[in-house]
């Protein structure tokens, strides 16, 4: 993809900001990492479960167009068009 600014910042580089943010924010996690493990135990199951998920937001990349046509292509079989019709219209 050629971007719009031929002098601006390139495809897929960071800013400053968002780079120390997250640095920061690593930092943080990795300083009271044995605090968050309690707090983690101590939240009922259903609260972990929240807590857990919105983590691995920050952790897990997100998924892009083309994994996800990939995914649907994989999931785009005769069985599955038999198991969910209404979405395979």
């Amino acid at each position: 993809m050629k971007p719009n600014n031929p002098s601006g910042r390139p495809v897929g580089a960071t800013g400053k900001v968002s780079g120390e943010l997250k640095d920061w924010i690593s930092q943080l996690v990795s300083d009271n990492r044995a605090q968050i493990i309690i707090d983690l135990k101590l939240l009922e199951p259903n609260q972990r479960l929240i807590y857990m998920e919105k983590l691995f937001s920050y952790l897990l990349p997100k998924p892009t167009q083309q994994i996800e046509a990939e995914v649907e292509d994989k999931f785009n079989t005769p069985f599955m068009k038999a198991m969910f019709p209404n979405r395979y219209l």
